[in-house]
Parts: C-alpha cells; sequence; structure tokens
C-alpha cells in the first residue's frame, strides 16, 4: 500500500472562478496561479498547509534571486527547476511503505501501533477526553489516508503538552499566527517566501532532524522550525471496512485506526534560537524572579489569546493586541519586528496594492475547538504606505485598551468591595457582542481611512469615537442591569450618573498617553462619592 503526497490528493482549495478543488502537492505547485486560496474545513489545516507548501519552496530554493522573484508574478507559475527538484525526491513524500515515511520516525516502526488514531487531532477525543461536540470512542476512530496527511502536517505549528514525555512543538503553547495573503496562492507563496536561510538548515523530510547537526548555527533555521517534529508516529496499516467513514471527512475506503504516537523532539533542549516569521513578538511585563525586587522588567513573548473558558473578557480582546502588532510590523526592519513575515509581505507589496492577513487563532487546552477561528484583516493601501496613518490607528487601539470598563461599574455602585466578581461575570457575559461590533467598527475606521485625504481625517476619526463610545456605553448600562440591585424609579437616575463617568472615563482615555493598564483612573471620581466617603469616615 503506498500513498505518495505528490500525486495523490489531499489539499482542499478553491480556484479563481470559485469552484472547489482537492489537489495533490504536485498539482497544487503547478496550479499555484490557477487557485485563489487554501481552503480546509479547520483553520488550522488550513494554515499548517501554507505553512507546509512554504517549507517545500524554502527547499527548493532558499536564496532566489532577484531574476526569479521577478519573473513570478510575471509568468504566473513557480519555476520549473522547484518542480523538478521534487520530483526527483519523490521518496520522501511517501506516507505508507516499508521504507522510509513522510513526517514519521523510522525508530518507531517496530514499536506496536496501539494508539488511536485520534492522537493526531486534538478536536477528536481520545482514552477518557470529553469533547462535547464530538461524541466517539477509540474503537470506532478511522481517518482516512487524505486526513492523516493533514494530521501529519499539523504537528509542527500545533501540537500541544501531551503529558509526561510528549513536549509541545517549537513555539510551546500555540500561539495566535500571522500570514500575509494575495490574490490566488502563487501570489501567497510570493509575499512570505524566500525566509531567512540559515547555514545547516534542513526540513524533517531531508533527514530524521533528531539531533542538532554538528557545527550547528546560532539560530534554529525555517525549514527546520516549519517542519518541526514533535512527536514520533507511525501510522498503523489501513484497514477496509464495510460501513464505517472517516471520523472527520465522513469519506469512506481504507481506514487508519491505529498509530505509534510517542514523545518526539524538544525545544527546550534545544540551545539554539527561534523567531517564527508568522507569530507577533510583543513585549510583556514579568516580575523578577527575586522577592524582594518589585519592579517589572521588559520581556519579548509570542502573542497568545487567553483560554476562553477562564478569561472571557480578556480572550475577546486579542484582536486588539494583534491589529497593533501587524500595524508596527508593516515598513519595520531588525530585529525588533513583531511580525517578520508581515514586514517582509509589505515591502514586497507595491504600491497601491492592500495588504491582506490571515489571522489564525487557535485552541487553548481546555476550550478547544471552542475558540479555533481565523478571520481576513485588510489594511488599504494608503494606511500600508503611510506611516502617520498606521501611527495613529495603533494610537487609537491603545486608547481603546486605556478605558477601562470594570473600574467604571464599580464606581457607579453603592455597595463597594475590593473585587466584585458579580460585575466581573457581567462584563464577561457582554464581551463577545461588544468586541465583535469593536472590531467590526474598527475595520471600517481603517476602510474609511484608505479612502481619505488629508482634510477627511479628522472627520473619520471623530465618527470612529462617536461609534466606540456607543458601543462601550452600551456595554456598561447592559453590565449595570445585570448587577444593580435598584427600584424601578431609581435605575433611570443611576442611568444617566452612569453615562456621564463613561463619558469621563473615555475622555480620559483620550488624553492620557500611559498604556499601562493598571493605572487607576482618577477623573471617574465624582464629589458625591467623596462624600460618601468623608460621612463613612465620620
Amino acid at each position: 500500500m503506498h500513498f505518495n503526497l505528490l500525486t495523490k490528493p489531499f489539499i482542499p482549495a478553491t480556484r479563481t472562478n470559485g469552484k472547489p478543488a482537492f489537489l495533490s502537492l504536485m498539482s497544487t505547485l503547478e496550479l499555484a496561479g490557477e487557485l485563489r486560496e487554501i481552503r480546509a474545513a479547520s483553520p488550522l489545516d488550513t494554515f499548517a498547509l501554507y505553512r507546509f507548501l512554504l517549507a517545500v519552496l524554502q527547499w527548493c530554493n532558499s536564496r532566489p534571486t532577484a531574476a526569479v522573484l521577478a519573473e513570478i508574478p510575471e509568468e504566473r507559475r513557480l519555476p520549473g527547476s522547484f518542480l523538478k527538484k521534487i520530483h526527483d525526491n519523490s521518496d520522501r513524500f511517501e506516507m505508507l511503505g516499508c521504507g522510509s515515511r513522510f513526517y514519521q520516525a523510522a525508530s518507531a516502526s517496530t514499536m506496536k501501533p496501539n494508539r488511536p488514531a485520534a492522537d493526531l487531532f486534538l478536536d477528536l477525543p481520545a482514552d477518557t477526553e470529553i469533547n462535547h461536540f464530538c461524541h466517539t470512542s477509540d474503537q470506532t476512530v478511522g481517518l482516512c489516508l487524505a486526513c492523516s496527511a493533514l494530521g501529519l502536517i499539523r504537528l509542527p505549528a500545533f501540537a500541544t503538552q501531551g503529558g509526561s514525555g510528549k513536549p509541545p512543538s517549537i513555539n510551546q503553547a500555540p500561539p495566535v499566527y500571522y500570514l500575509p495573503l494575495g490574490l490566488t496562492l502563487l501570489d501567497t507563496l510570493w509575499l512570505n517566501w524566500p525566509m531567512r536561510a540559515v547555514r545547516g538548515d534542513r526540513p524533517a523530510w531531508s533527514s530524521a532532524c533528531v539531533s542538532i547537526p554538528s557545527g550547528h548555527a546560532a539560530d534554529v533555521g525555517p525549514m527546520e522550525g516549519l517542519t518541526w517534529q514533535p512527536r514520533m508516529v507511525w501510522l498503523g496499516p489501513p484497514v477496509e471496512a464495510s460501513g464505517r467513514r472517516c471520523s472527520r471527512c465522513g469519506a469512506s475506503g481504507q481506514l487508519i485506526s491505529s498509530l505509534v504516537f510517542a514523545g518526539g523532539r524538544s525545544a527546550k533542549s534545544d540551545p539554539r534560537k527561534w523567531a517564527d516569521p508568522h507569530v507577533a513578538y510583543v513585549s510583556s511585563r514579568a516580575r523578577q524572579k527575586r522577592p524582594s525586587a518589585a519592579a517589572t522588567q521588559e520581556e519579548t513573548t509570542a502573542h497568545r489569546a487567553a483560554d476562553p473558558l477562564k478569561y472571557a473578557e480578556t480572550a475577546c480582546t486579542h484582536w486588539r493586541r494583534g491589529m497593533r502588532a501587524v500595524l508596527e510590523s508593516i515598513g519595520s526592519s531588525g530585529d525588533a519586528v513583531a511580525i517578520r513575515a508581515i514586514a517582509s509581505a509589505g515591502d514586497r507589496l507595491p504600491a497601491g496594492c492592500d495588504l491582506r492577513v490571515l489571522c489564525v487563532k487557535p485552541f487553548t487546552k481546555q476550550a478547544k475547538p471552542l475558540d479555533t477561528n481565523s478571520s481576513t484583516w485588510l489594511i488599504p493601501s494608503r494606511v500600508r504606505d503611510s506611516q502617520a496613518l498606521q501611527v495613529l490607528a495603533s494610537t487609537e487601539l491603545c486608547r481603546l485598551d486605556n478605558t477601562h470598563l470594570f473600574s467604571v461599574l464599580v464606581k457607579a455602585l453603592r455597595r463597594k468591595s475590593g473585587d466584585r466578581p458579580e460585575i466581573r461575570a457581567a462584563l464577561a457575559s457582554l464581551a463577545q457582542e461588544r468586541e465583535g461590533r469593536l472590531r467590526h467598527q474598527f475595520h471600517q475606521f481603517m476602510a474609511r481611512l484608505g479612502k481619505s485625504d488629508s482634510t477627511s481625517v479628522e472627520k473619520h476619526i471623530a465618527d470612529w469615537r462617536h461609534h466606540r463610545n456607543a458601543i462601550l456605553e452600551a456595554c456598561v448600562r447592559s453590565a449595570h442591569a445585570l448587577v444593580a440591585k435598584r427600584p424601578p424609579l431609581r435605575r433611570g437616575v443611576d442611568s444617566a450618573v452612569l453615562g456621564r463617568r463613561m463619558r469621563r472615563a473615555v475622555d480620559f482615555a483620550d488624553m492620557t498617553e500611559d498604556q499601562d493598564t493598571s493605572t487607576p483612573e482618577a477623573p471617574n471620581r465624582s464629589p458625591s462619592s467623596k462624600r460618601a466617603k468623608t460621612r463613612r469616615g465620620k
């Protein structure tokens, strides 16, 4: 039994005319100019396939000349020499058989495949794990050969800690990924390739990649990082059983029900540095390890979304930080770039072209498919070409973060306490709708900036702030109605006072340039609250 990725279809895509296509690796690269995008059922599979294609291109030629890069958009196809190298090494993309296998460890071939095939996908439950959106058991799970290939390709970017001896992938807990998109698949590959060349870099299918090569460089190369193998996998024999279908796509035929799934490479034991080109590295404050040192120090960490089951309100606001990282990366250079792929694509795009960014927010360990989603952001060409407009849009996001809705609600209630869990619960219940409306209005604000001139920028800023204030005030009023214990005749007075305090908080956020969210909001204190404190003191 053989299943070679070069000839067997496993990549779901969309043609430029809107029709779906199911292609092999070779067909996808040959028809890249006729395909609009990769479109899998899961956003994780979509992004993983993009990364796999980029790793293949980097393996074909990691240092293309300027003539080769200029030829691709003109010819609307990849050079024939690239495809020839892939064809000459077709045995490296064989997923089954007795010899070497794609993304599988030869040392695991002698082990008994005693793990269920559901281990390849975290959205399929295995062992005693519970997934309320997928009810199945280990004995009934089966994966077709195409879905098995997607599961192997997904591991380098989205493998999490799997217990003792099963480390996460090279990025540890999966961060939020950002990928520049073009109008076609060929344009997308052209915008993201070539990546930074590193001496001794090699993909997982080129060698075992289980140890650090001798004379290694100080950094992990993009081919090795994009194909990092956190698991030792060996697929069990495919079996065709009547009445059974693939647990993911529903296809009938030969299914893989068992495999070897052991711990693979660990990034913690590798002393080399790794900077993912599609991850936003942002500055965060972390307390020093010494107990006596109360000061904070700046660290650069990958942008990860919070768990929506534990921190519902924080998880909904991840788009603000991501959008700021995208805006700050356009036109940047050096090691301080937040997202390297965005900076490279911004330099590659000609003037007058919009920048489209695919944002993939992976699952967290607890929520899993609850919070997996992707969205496409559009940066208008005028904003991309104007650093002043980029700073303006980023500043508006900072001011949005400086508006503390929790402190506004605390000051609006009569009973005071240090922490009000019912307020946090009320705000969390409204966070999803609030952030969805804010993100929609901000994207419209960006679109208006892209069509504006020097005389209409102020008007667009005023319109954005008007919509922002209305959304925030509506959220605070709704949360106040949920937690305030007031008679009906008193609620109208509270609503008016609450509106004034909300407007003062927003005005204070617009005036301040301090981006520390822990700063107390002095302007929100009203004279009535001061008199109440004086009476209590007496």
